[in-house]
């Protein structure tokens, strides 16, 4: 298990290497869709930190205030030289995630169903939609 920074950090890098725009917002989104698959997937989190229910989604507190500073834009930091201690088949599930949700506005990966081509099969059926977070 890793630290939400950690992943966060490794995301944005891998953003930067394939030219995907990454604001504060869509990297909540973005580590909520990670950690679910972790746990579809692996049946572990991918990461210790607590997601809280913020009034635009799921948030991990600690990743939110690192990168606040830059509100809504395209979060410009990162090293791609950097080591990352993320095992391999961890960096692969993660780059998945967020290759599929390059695709999406932040106002889609907000809604239940903005995400339904990548969890089409894990996702709760159109009754059940109503409790998503």
């Amino acid at each position: 298990m890793y630290d939400a920074l950690e992943v966060s950090q490794y995301i944005i890098d891998y953003c930067r290497e394939k030219k995907y725009y990454m604001s504060n917002l869509k990297l909540q989104k973005v580590l909520y869709y990670v950690q679910a698959e972790f746990l579809v997937t692996t049946n572990n989190p991918c990461f210790k930190d607590k997601i809280e229910a913020w009034m635009f989604g799921p948030v991990v507190e600690s990743v939110y205030r690192n990168y606040r500073v830059y509100a809504g834009g395209n979060i410009a930091v990162g090293n791609s030289k950097q080591r990352h201690h993320i095992k391999r088949q961890d960096m692969k599930l993660i780059q998945d995630i967020v290759d599929e949700c390059d695709q999406y506005s932040n106002s889609s990966l907000m809604q239940c169903g903005g995400f339904a081509s990548l969890f089409s099969r894990r996702l709760p059926s159109s009754q059940e939609s109503s409790d998503c977070l």
